[in-house]
């Protein structure tokens, strides 16, 4: 599998109208490992939530309030023919017109019939879940090329109802340009996943009720800090300077506690 960059677009549980109350980018490397970061926006999308971050961009330190859910682990794909019940009507799509990536998106007629891929995502680290591998989390991903997105369809739990509850995603796939990629593992009494690919490197991890995360931006040659919690360190600073080689151990962290990260996947994208 490629490594793939993706941002949601919108989430929609049934039967509510499709929103995105959250900033969310996923990070997935070849070997199927990835970094899935949803942090809350503010505003009138934000769905009255009562948490939301202050009116500033993504800029720095966040409290896990701001957290919508961050979580971490490997993914499967299998592919299956599309049944009767798993088919979408013109009108069920046209739905999600205002959330299309213009710039990517294709004029052609969408295909129904065929097949789609099933992905199942198995949690390892989880901001809500100290048991993470409790989650169920499993969808069937079907591309739109006329809206420049991949809809996610499955069921899970909404954590507003706390009811398993149909639900719509939909994904924008960012190019990977050729470029270094980089996944680190923290292993031991914490547990941690770090991926470095194309401009963005994000990380979370866990010790005990410990839960920490950041998220990295590059541009124009710079990298930015849009999101940080908690007090295990990332190893963000050889991640976004160095070339790093399987088997590296990257030490994170100032004064007496310190974190030991090994790269497990690195190579170009």
């Amino acid at each position: 599998m490629s490594a793939s960059i993706s941002r949601r677009a919108f989430i929609q549980w049934m039967p509510d109208k499709a929103a995105e109350p959250t900033s969310t980018v996923v990070l997935t490397s070849p070997q199927n490992r990835f970094v899935d970061i949803r942090l809350l926006r503010t505003g009138p999308n934000s769905q009255g939530h009562g948490n939301e971050r202050p009116s500033s961009q993504l800029d720095g330190a966040i409290q896990l309030k701001h957290v919508d859910w961050a979580f971490a682990g490997t993914s499967a794909s299998t592919w299956h023919e599309v049944n009767k019940t798993q088919q979408m009507s013109h009108d069920e799509i046209e739905q999600y017109r205002p959330f299309a990536c213009t710039a990517i998106a294709e004029q052609s007629q969408e295909t129904i019939a065929g097949k789609v891929q099933h992905t199942i995502w198995t949690h390892t680290i989880d901001s809500r879940f100290l048991d993470a591998d409790r989650v169920q989390d499993e969808g069937d991903m079907i591309p739109m090329p006329s809206l420049g997105l991949t809809l996610e369809r499955g069921n899970m739990c909404n954590p507003a109802t706390g009811q398993a509850t149909d639900y719509v995603e939909g994904w924008i796939d960012d190019a990977v340009e050729s470029t270094d990629y980089a996944v680190l593992e923290l292993s031991g009494e914490a547990r941690g996943l770090f991926i470095k690919l194309g401009s963005w490197m994000q990380g979370v991890a866990r010790a005990g009720d410990n839960f920490a995360l950041q998220r990295w931006h590059q541009t124009d040659g710079a990298w930015s800090l849009q999101a940080t919690l908690g007090n295990i360190d990332f190893p963000s600073n050889a991640a976004s300077s160095s070339r790093l080689r399987v088997g590296d151990n990257v030490t994170a962290g100032n004064g007496n506690e310190h974190w030991t990260w090994t790269v497990i996947e690195s190579g170009n994208a």
